[in-house]
């Protein structure tokens, strides 16, 4: 092996602290065992790292595509040194899933405040995911199980929904939808939309929605979330097309939200493994889950 893990301890260090003697510091040795370290490592692969300008090592071209590799050998070395330390540490339960980022704001924080409420023990890890990482994410167990805003059909997972969600509009205070209750597409028919990304599940729905009522869905920003619609709305970019998830939990400041009078279901779905049932902890989980959903005004599906 050309490049040892001595020899990448010392080249990152280099790069982060941009001299041979901040290196040095860094690694608490002398600045002459990094210089040769460094000397030695460019001799074995046969070209320079670094431009030397002064008392400044300037990374070459070559040596900034390597410490992307570099970084994240050592990335996963941290990751390995967890494990070790919390094998020294009483074992505790553990809650490890992916979720659609819609659900990251109401049910999910409030089904885990109330959790740790009644057993501070456990840990939780909480990953935003795309569908698409979904399957890798729970067939690779590096999540337990998945909350998905779409249904997935994959031959080796499991798929079934368990409340029901809303879409809603949201935008900016003062908006002059803020005088109605209820909106209807006809509401909406001339302003600028924010809506879903054309490949999006509910787009179709949405486009035969608007077309029904005589108009036309055609935003003026399309966006794979909820949130970055939000955002967008708030800024007064346009009125944006959003799942109620995102926005019944008061996390917006300065955005209106109303009920949209459109039938299109939305359901928040519960994806596992056919390989790894859920774990006792995690189905407990589950339940506060479902709980946490009905204090929102969803419906619990059976």
């Amino acid at each position: 092996m050309k490049m040892t893990l001595r020899h990448m301890e010392v080249f990152r260090a280099i790069i982060l602290a941009g001299s041979v003697s901040a290196a040095a510091r860094m690694l608490f040795v002398s600045q002459s065992v990094v210089s040769r370290t460094l000397a030695h490592l460019e001799s074995r692969i046969g070209f320079a790292l670094f431009i030397r300008t002064g008392g400044a090592l300037r990374p070459t071209e070559n040596a900034l595509a390597l410490f992307r590799d570099v970084s994240e050998v050592f990335n996963a070395a941290e990751r390995v040194e967890m494990v070790i330390q919390k094998m020294g540490l009483p074992a505790r339960g553990r809650v490890a899933f992916c979720a659609s980022p819609s659900l990251s704001f109401s049910v999910i924080p409030s089904a885990i405040s109330d959790f740790v409420k009644s057993d501070p023990s456990v840990q939780f890890s909480v990953k935003t995911s795309l569908i698409q990482e979904m399957p890798s994410e729970l067939l690779g167990k590096s999540s337990e199980f998945s909350l998905s805003i779409w249904p997935i059909d994959h031959p080796n997972l499991d798929c079934v929904p368990l409340f029901t969600g809303r879409l809603k509009v949201a935008f900016a205070k003062g908006h002059r939808l803020a005088a109605l209750d209820r909106v209807a597409i006809d509401d909406l028919k001339d302003l600028p939309l924010i809506s879903f990304m054309s490949d999006q599940f509910v787009t179709s729905q949405i486009n035969q929605r608007f077309q029904a009522a005589g108009a036309v869905a055609d935003p003026i920003v399309e966006v794979s979330r909820s949130d970055i619609a939000c955002a967008l709305a708030r800024r007064g970019v346009g009125v944006a097309l959003v799942y109620s998830f995102s926005v019944d939990d008061d996390a917006w400041a300065g955005l209106e939200v109303r009920d949209i009078h459109v039938d299109i279901p939305v359901f928040a779905y519960l994806i596992t493994s056919k390989f790894s049932p859920l774990s006792s902890l995690s189905a407990r989980f589950v339940e506060f889950l479902c709980n946490s959903a009905e204090s929102f005004g969803y419906e619990r599906l059976p």
